[in-house]
């Protein structure tokens, strides 16, 4: 079958003698092998036919080509895993190492036993620090044999924002009232939920809010809060703040300025008159 190597290819036998003759089985496929060796022989030109029989279990290493973490939510550092499953089959296996360049990680793997037929995973790490999409490629070695696989990672990091809208109401005189707004947008890619407004401290006050808080904003949406300004004499400021719950905390601010007035008072002395 051209499967069997046998050496050595010719000897001399004395009488009541016997060799011992050697067989090599090197397949080049998986499956069932079968051949005839046949032995040629001096005197009489006659041959006798040995049958060879063989069977090689092949060795495969079964893994997605993909491990995508899609579109993830993060704020602040933050970190996400998945498992990517392997299974060896045809023999007990080995992985030699992994590795992956960042955002991505993956444990410290090798050496890890991987039985025969036996679904088993490596964690695999998402963590960009900033936003953006991104792909690299695992490279994972096995022994035995040698089997080199490559996965391609995938993943997206989102990040909620809100931009704040500040307010500045000028010079108004004291005794009076003003009335103005600060807004916080949505400016990120997926809703923000917002509980309340803090920060805003005398002569400054919320007035009301659109919409009514709480309240979750789509993207691209504004909350409107409407300031009360009682002023005192000189400059005055605060910092209103969004209070947001979900996906996280996400910080918002806007500044609050005003500048109290006193009213021009004119004072006449009047000269005294003397008879």
């Amino acid at each position: 079958s051209g499967e069997y190597l046998v050496t050595p290819s010719s000897v001399v036998i004395a009488g009541n003698d016997s060799i011992a003759v050697r067989v090599s089985y090197r397949p080049t496929s998986s499956g069932s092998h079968t051949g005839t060796m046949e032995m040629e022989y001096e005197p009489c030109d006659k041959s006798q036919g040995v049958q060879l029989r063989g069977s090689k279990q092949g060795v495969s290493v079964v893994l997605p080509d993909t491990v995508s973490f899609g579109r993830v939510v993060m704020c602040g550092d933050s970190t996400v895993s998945k498992l990517l499953p392997i299974r060896f089959a045809g023999a007990d296996g080995v992985i030699v190492s992994a590795r992956v360049a960042g955002p991505f990680g993956v444990g410290d793997v090798a050496g890890q036993s991987l039985p025969d037929g036996v679904e088993q995973g490596v964690e695999v790490s998402f963590t960009p620090a900033s936003e953006g999409s991104f792909a690299e490629e695992l490279e994972l070695s096995f022994s035995p044999c040698g089997i080199t696989k490559r996965v391609v990672v995938t993943g997206q990091r989102i990040t909620p924002k809100l931009m704040g809208i500040g307010l500045d109401f000028g010079s108004q005189q004291v005794g009076q009232t003003a009335m103005g707004r600060v807004g916080f947008v949505n400016v990120g890619e997926v809703g923000v939920r917002v509980e309340g407004i803090t920060g805003v401290v005398s002569p400054f006050q919320v007035s009301s809010t659109e919409p009514g808080l709480p309240a979750e904003l789509a993207p691209g949406d504004t909350v409107w809060v409407t300031i009360e300004y009682a002023p005192a004499s000189g400059e005055q400021s605060a910092t209103a703040t969004a209070v947001t719950s979900y996906p996280c905390e996400v910080v918002a601010m806007a500044e609050v300025r005003g500048k109290g007035e006193q009213s021009g008072r004119l004072v006449l002395k009047l000269p005294s008159l003397e008879a």
